[in-house]
């Protein structure tokens, strides 16, 4: 028997990868789905490396180690550091929006996208008959994000009552 794994008809090998994240949460990542995971605040990371490591040996195939920083978003799942681990070239955007087209509340989504027009999908996608205003990227700054002047302009205009008044 071999440790490969059969798709459609084309042998793969297993990927395995251990992360580490600068708080010290630790996943387990199998063919890039997230398997295990801690929080060394409420327990050992230690199972999570064991259990990688003893997969490893058992399927038997390469396994690799990864040490990122926790993903920007306060809300940040596991599925976000997955996401940046596949595709590093992805930054944090907030997109502003109406829940409904002419509501005056700007509510906010974060995610993190390709570009301002792969934001404002996601935000379409999540909420569907919104008014998008706009998407601005963060800009990290000794690991604090924050906006660039012209996005935080965008985001001043956006809440203003109306387009002269905006203009000014």
């Amino acid at each position: 028997m071999t440790s490969n794994i059969l798709s459609k008809g084309v042998e793969k090998s297993p990927r395995i990868a251990l992360i580490t994240l600068s708080s010290g949460d630790c996943g387990l990542i199998f063919n890039e789905r997230v398997i295990m995971t801690a929080d060394p605040d409420f327990e050992p990371v230690d199972q999570v490396e064991t259990v990688a490591f003893n997969l490893a040996n058992a399927l038997p195939c390469d396994i690799n180690v990864f040490t990122m920083p926790v993903p920007p978003k306060e809300d940040w799942n596991w599925s976000d550091v997955l996401s940046l681990h596949l595709r590093p070239d992805l930054k944090l955007y907030r997109v502003a929006y109406h829940e409904e087209v002419g509501n005056k509340a700007i509510l906010q989504f974060d995610c993190f996208a390709s570009d301002p027009e792969h934001a404002i999908e996601q935000a379409e996608d999540a909420y569907p008959g919104s008014e998008i205003l706009f998407a601005a990227e963060f800009v990290a700054i000794d690991d604090c994000y924050l906006w660039t002047i012209r996005e935080a302009l965008e985001q001043s205009r956006a809440a203003l009552p109306d387009q002269a008044f905006a203009r000014q």
